[in-house]
């Protein structure tokens, strides 16, 4: 937020260099890291604003131990999946086939959460195995709703038009319209893995991304397991970065403004720690920043993307002693209450690491968009929402607050104001770069019309520099 002052005090700023670059792209999360891997033979320039890659997928560290501060799990892949986007996986020698289970699995295997350590859900001062606490009730609602399974592939769209008018409904609507009971828990459940992964209820999605949880990777099917490393999925950054050209990168640089010139685009970007401007000639761009941000930026294509809803988060990690807790790990720690707030925390304790001094909780608040305003003075609440996180942490395992509070080395807040699209009916299936302004400027990321997921990500920097190689 700081830095957003910036783009005031920038107009003093000294204009040092002009740089010349084939492509640009704007953001370094996972859609525009997918990209620059593609295009890692160009000449290339990558933006990011934050001093570390990643966006909402980004990470910290403490004392040698990494821990993540947004999305952090992905699963394997079936082989229906978009064959362009598993191709850059597979490059990147991230994921590999295996014949026996018909589905692409991760490589590093030692980063798989075993079945043992996956959940504890606490409802109503009781722990369950998952946050269906009626397995009968589950399993009747899971075999209905994965009639779907085969037919919603990643990306979304690769989705036959026949099943497309699943968008035009919310999941609630679906529900109803097909006479599925659910009951006060049931509901709790599916609103909980809604908010999770969705950032809103079944009421606020469409039926298209409600059932794409459940059939897409069918959830009751045990050939998709969770790939977690403790870094999150900062670790799929890590994997493509490693291919970049050394001079490609650029942190602390803010895309200021975007210009239209005869031969491409003249970019005026500011580097936020030397407070100096740089100019970057450009032919083609891929814009994979947030879009509420073009208005600033480049706003001859900001109405595309006025109707986006994001939903905020909060993370925040905790570093307790490795010795702090006796109790079992597990992996996720859910709190089923169907509603936004507090969802819970990943334990690092039941993901592999090298180093066991510590124990990092990294605790998770999906915010209503009304509560996006708040965030701005997070500094001024972030006390309160320690102790708060502490609390709720020491009902779990049965522990005083104080307890906690002095085994505590160091706590983190990362605060994403827009960390996903929520995808509500009518969101997706619409490709923004259809009616975009100028042919060489493309956009990619989650927030172009697709579901808030990495392979999502992945296939919208696939497909931005398919739109861009097919103008060469």
């Amino acid at each position: 937020m700081s830095v957003g002052h910036l783009l005031f005090e920038s107009t003093f700023f000294p204009q040092k260099q002009v740089l010349e670059r084939e492509y640009m792209i704007v953001g370094g999360g996972v859609a525009g890291v997918s990209a620059g891997f593609l295009l890692r033979n160009k000449s290339l320039a990558l933006c990011e604003l934050s001093d570390r890659l990643g966006g909402s997928a980004s990470n910290r560290a403490f004392n040698g131990v990494t821990f993540s501060q947004g999305a952090h799990y992905d699963l394997n892949y079936p082989s229906y999946f978009g064959q362009d986007t598993l191709q850059l996986l597979y490059d990147a020698k991230i994921i590999e086939f295996d014949n026996l289970t018909q589905t692409w699995r991760f490589i590093d295997k030692k980063y798989y959460i075993e079945e043992a350590k996956n959940t504890a859900c606490l409802y109503q001062n009781q722990f369950y195995e998952s946050v269906f606490i009626n397995d009968q009730e589950a399993e009747q609602f899971l075999n209905i709703v994965e009639q779907f399974t085969g037919r919603l592939p990643l990306p979304t769209r690769l989705i036959a038009p026949e099943y497309q008018y699943l968008d035009k409904i919310s999941f609630t609507d679906y529900l109803q319209k097909e006479k599925i009971p659910i009951s006060e828990t049931l509901q709790k459940a599916i609103d909980y893995q809604m908010i999770d992964d969705f950032g809103g209820t079944s009421e606020e999605i469409s039926a298209m991304a409600g059932l794409f949880y459940y059939a897409g990777r069918r959830y009751s099917d045990d050939r998709f397991t969770d790939f977690s490393p403790p870094e999150g999925n900062s670790y799929f950054i890590r994997k493509f970065v490693q291919y970049f050209p050394n001079d490609s990168i650029f942190l602390n640089h803010l895309v200021k403004k975007i210009t239209e010139t005869k031969t491409g685009f003249t970019v005026e970007v500011v580097d936020v720690v030397k407070k100096e401007i740089v100019f970057f000639k450009v032919k083609k761009i891929i814009y994979a920043g947030h879009k509420h941000a073009l208005k600033y930026i480049y706003p001859e294509d900001a109405s595309l993307f006025a109707s986006n809803r994001y939903a905020p988060w909060l993370v925040v990690n905790l570093v307790f002693d490795k010795n702090t807790f006796n109790d079992e790990a597990f992996w996720q720690n859910e709190i089923l209450t169907g509603k936004k707030g507090f969802l819970g925390f990943v334990d690092s304790f039941s993901q592999y690491t090298d180093n066991k001094n510590y124990r990092v909780l990294s605790a998770y608040y999906c915010l209503a968009e009304s509560e996006r305003k708040q965030l701005r003075e997070i500094e001024k609440y972030a006390s309160k929402i320690i102790e708060n996180t502490l609390l709720k942490i020491a009902s779990h395992f049965q522990v005083k607050q104080s307890y906690l509070e002095k085994k505590l080395n160091k706590s983190f807040l990362k605060v994403m104001g827009h960390a996903m699209p929520i995808p509500y009916s009518g969101y997706l299936f619409q490709n923004k770069n259809t009616n975009r302004s100028n042919k060489n400027l493309v956009y990619a990321g989650v927030d172009s019309g697709r579901l808030p997921l990495f392979f999502e990500a992945v296939d919208s920097g696939v497909e931005a520099v398919q739109i861009l190689e097919s103008y060469l």
